[in-house]
């Protein structure tokens, strides 16, 4: 696995843009930016597993989620730690509401998004951002 992460990010520096697949997830490397659900904000399909990493060389990440609604208990957003599928979680979120703060992890983030085979149509999704991140100071 480390040898295609590698690759990957020796294949994206060279081209400088991140790999998306088909907006549900893909390696990002740049040092801040935007993901959202696919449709967002105008509703995501049923039965879908997005997972993006994230990684920013030897720095902390920083994930904000600025909008959120997916069903509740049904439709969710998980972050872990990565860079492997098996690293610790740090939260699941569901429901109708943005999670309020930062999340944060060390150089490597994932991000999985997962929805049930209902399709209602009536939650908008998620758009959060990352970046690196700063501890506050006074």
């Amino acid at each position: 696995h480390q040898m295609i992460f590698a690759l990957a990010r020796l294949l994206v520096t060279l081209t400088n843009f991140s790999f998306v697949f088909e907006d549900c997830g893909g390696i990002l490397v740049t040092d801040s930016g935007e993901i959202r659900s696919p449709g967002f904000p105008n509703g995501y399909p049923p039965n879908l597993s997005c997972t993006w990493l994230i990684f920013i060389a030897n720095k902390p990440i920083s994930l904000t989620i600025n909008e959120f609604k997916t069903e509740n208990a049904y439709d969710r957003l998980e972050v872990s730690h990565g860079p492997w599928v098996t690293a610790p979680l740090e939260i699941a979120w569901s429901g109708p509401t943005p999670l309020s703060g930062q999340v944060v992890t060390k150089q490597y983030m994932w991000v999985h998004f997962l929805t049930s085979a209902q399709d209602n149509g009536e939650y908008k999704g998620f758009r959060a951002t990352y970046k690196p991140f700063v501890p506050y100071t006074k």
